[in-house]
């Protein structure tokens, strides 16, 4: 079948008027005619031949044609859109491979570790997606966003970047892979950016200093901002840690270098660590259904010593010295008596959500622990309470007795202020840092008036998983869902195995034997055994 070609058309019927237009003047000057001065001058006007349409055929063979050139495109512009390069010390990149996916991206990426490439990284569209040693930087231009991300069991979590501007990378599994206080989390790429360790962008990241013996925490707001660095005193240092700088995500191991933790990290051990055994500063890891040797006078001269408080505040905004815990150490020990649950942590927490009760949250709403302050709009969000009385009595009634210390409530994870990891601050708190805070309260109160707390308590720590029993293999109450700390009462040899007596964070019923929020906490009667097998 014959092809027709419109270009051809337009050009010929063009080429032919012209022609006999020409042909035709020229003949009539040859003849010497002068008709055409005489008579109007006649036009002959060439119609244009219409072109043929398309057959079937020829529509769906142009189609394919066109079909072809798109796809053609699409691959020409997707050919090798991952670059493998190697960053060194310096940050500079050298470009070792194209691959046309990410699996075979990190396929060449996993081949240059193997063979010793120092840190090879995966780029798309100048963006990194993947890198053997880099960090995480969360959002942090505005105090009201967090950052939800998801544990490895499918829980979900969340931090808000403000407080904690960095985690490490841990890896890409359809997702970012971080560790940040303790917790190993997953998050899209979308959510936050991805920076090789020494880019020189990076001004301010998390890490350790060891001064004169005392342990400081040095984390992030703003991992460009140096300005925005805040410092956590931890108390005494581990004796395996000299004098210096260290890289920790977990505040249990500390590392000399920041590939050393990495590649730890990344291998799920702790080989390469200064200290072979975990640090765990007590205060944070204390649970809260235990005693305080410190009385009311402590806390009302810490209070004032500290802050410079002297009086009760008239207005609010509060006053620099005037704050609503103004003398109300009281409060505290009666709730401690009342309800076993520990004055001091209740005291630091207070000190940490108030400001030291001159916050307008506390101030105006007697809110002392940042009840239903949400990151987007803390104030108007805020609880109200009619005093302080009131609120420290629903703090430890429906947050602690009925929340976060009741196995079997979702909020539970260990009644201790804890990391993302465990404890109070994996539901309660955006800070990923906000147990390390109020530890550092304590810590300080504790030291400043003989350190009758710190140490007191024999701490042990059980896996996820762990069974609560009445007695040695007698009925199970309840199970752990992550590793905790638990104050240890007593200890049993029963053949060869070893069993712990320890506080229950519960309420346990005196006729059913099982867990109660709503049954007075007796200590005598909440106590339960674990084996010893089941150690963390």
């Amino acid at each position: 079948m014959r092809k027709i070609n419109l270009l051809f058309l337009k050009r010929s019927a063009k080429e032919i008027f012209v022609t006999d237009a020409f042909s035709l003047s020229k003949q009539r000057r040859i003849n010497g005619s002068d008709e055409m001065s005489k008579t109007k001058k006649r036009r002959t006007v060439k119609r244009r031949r219409s072109a043929k349409p398309l057959t079937l055929t020829e529509a769906f063979f142009l189609l394919f044609i066109v079909i072809g050139i798109v796809a053609a495109i699409i691959l020409l512009q997707n050919k090798g859109s991952y670059q493998i390069v190697a960053y060194d010390r310096s940050h500079r990149a050298t470009l070792l491979h194209t691959a046309d996916s990410l699996d075979e991206a990190q396929m060449l990426m996993q081949q240059e570790i193997e063979r010793g490439t120092y840190n090879p990284a995966i780029l798309q569209d100048d963006q990194m997606i993947d890198i053997r040693y880099g960090i995480i930087a969360f959002p942090n231009d505005v105090c009201t966003q967090t950052t939800a991300f998801t544990y490895l069991d499918q829980s979900k979590g969340y931090l808000n970047g403000c407080y904690g501007a960095d985690a490490l990378y841990v890896g890409y599994a359809e997702g970012w892979l971080f560790q940040i206080s303790a917790a190993i989390g997953k998050i899209s790429p979308d959510q936050a950016q991805l920076y090789d360790i020494h880019d020189p962008a990076l001004a301010a990241i998390n890490h350790y200093q060891v001064s004169a013996g005392r342990l400081l925490h040095y984390g992030s707001g703003n991992v460009k901002d140096s300005a925005k660095q805040f410092q956590i005193d931890l108390g005494a240092a581990p004796a395996s840690l000299q004098d210096g700088i260290y890289y920790s995500y977990d505040g249990h191991y500390f590392y000399e270098s920041f590939e050393a933790m990495a590649d730890d990290v990344r291998a799920e051990c702790h080989t390469n660590a200064v200290n072979s055994v975990p640090f765990y500063q007590y205060f944070q890891y204390l649970p809260q259904r235990s005693h305080t040797d410190h009385d009311e006078t402590v806390l009302n001269t810490y209070l004032q010593e500290a802050y410079g408080i002297t009086s009760l505040p008239t207005t609010c905004p509060a006053d620099a010295s005037a704050s609503i815990l103004y003398k109300s150490g009281s409060l505290f020990l009666d709730m401690q008596d009342r309800y076993t649950i520990n004055a001091l942590i209740l005291f630091a927490s207070a000190i940490h959500e108030s400001d030291a009760g001159r916050s307008n949250i506390a101030c105006a709403k007697h809110n002392l622990f940042g009840h239903s302050a949400y990151d987007d709009d803390p104030y108007a969000s805020a609880a109200a309470y009619q005093s302080i009385a009131e609120c420290l009595e629903s703090h430890v009634q429906q947050y602690l007795i009925e929340g976060y210390a009741n196995p079997a409530d979702t909020r539970w994870h260990g009644s201790h202020l804890g990391d993302k990891a465990n404890g109070m601050n994996v539901r309660y708190a955006s800070d990923p840092y906000w147990g390390e805070k109020i530890a550092s309260h304590l810590q300080r109160i504790d030291e400043a008036f003989g350190a009758k707390d710190h140490g007191k308590e024999t701490i042990l720590w059980v896996k996820a998983g762990t069974a609560f029993y009445t007695a040695p293999n007698e009925k199970v109450l309840y199970q752990t869902t992550t590793a905790l700390p638990l104050i240890v009462v007593d200890q049993k040899t029963i053949g060869r195995e070893i069993w712990y007596e320890v506080q229950s964070d519960a309420a346990i019923d005196p006729s059913s034997l099982v867990p109660d929020a709503n049954s007075l906490y007796q200590e005598q009667e909440a106590r339960v055994w674990v084996k010893a097998e089941q150690e963390e």
